[in-house]
């Protein structure tokens, strides 16, 4: 793959945990290209929570009436979404697309760079390793994305997995380091200000 990779789009449906299961994914990508800019294309409730953040800059909507034209065959394409799906260079797509319609129209659009991740999950692994793989395995950067089993499950609890509690915990153990991080930076940031003053 190009190691020149400016916009990157990832197009994420489902529920909170799926997405917070995708976010190993959204590492892996950043890590590869911490330069580029990365939309979200997902349901916005959900995906607004990395909005501006580590993983992407922006977030839209997929609930967006127009965009259901791609989920047709031979159906015309809004002028503006097929410039919008164009302009990027690399396109990662997790929706489940059996006949491959979605990703059709957007080769239409002159989408060149496109991968398939998993819209389904089995048993064999966990999910978050399998949302990843398909990035891992085509992207140049091998960086590790995963917290230990042992840490999760020692982290989590008595939390039911799958429990909105375990769901909260899991977010909270992705997004601590990123907010320590944020605060140590915003108090230098602060005290730096100060001392100016």
């Amino acid at each position: 793959m190009q190691n020149d990779m400016r916009r990157i789009l990832v197009i994420r449906g489902g529920a909170i945990g799926d997405f917070i299961l995708t976010l190993p994914a959204l590492k892996v990508l950043r890590d590869a290209y911490p330069r580029a800019h990365i939309e979200i294309l997902g349901y916005k409730h959900i995906a607004v929570l990395v909005e501006n953040r580590f993983y992407a800059q922006v977030v839209r909507s997929i609930e967006y009436g127009p965009l259901s034209s791609f989920f047709a065959k031979n159906s015309e394409l809004p002028p503006e979404l097929a410039n919008y799906f164009g302009s990027f260079d690399l396109i990662i797509s997790y929706l489940y697309d059996p006949d491959e319609i979605f990703e059709n129209n957007l080769r239409q659009c002159g989408v060149e760079r496109l991968i398939r991740g998993p819209a389904t999950i089995d048993e064999r692994e966990h999910a978050s390793r399998q949302l990843a793989r398909p990035l891992k395995d085509d992207l140049p950067s091998r960086s590790s994305c995963f917290i230990p089993a042992a840490e999760v499950k020692r982290r989590i609890g008595r939390s039911k997995i799958g429990s909105t509690s375990a769901i909260t915990c899991l977010a909270r153990i992705i997004f601590e380091d990123r907010w320590s991080l944020f605060r140590a930076k915003q108090t230098k940031i602060e005290r730096n200000s100060f001392e100016r003053l």
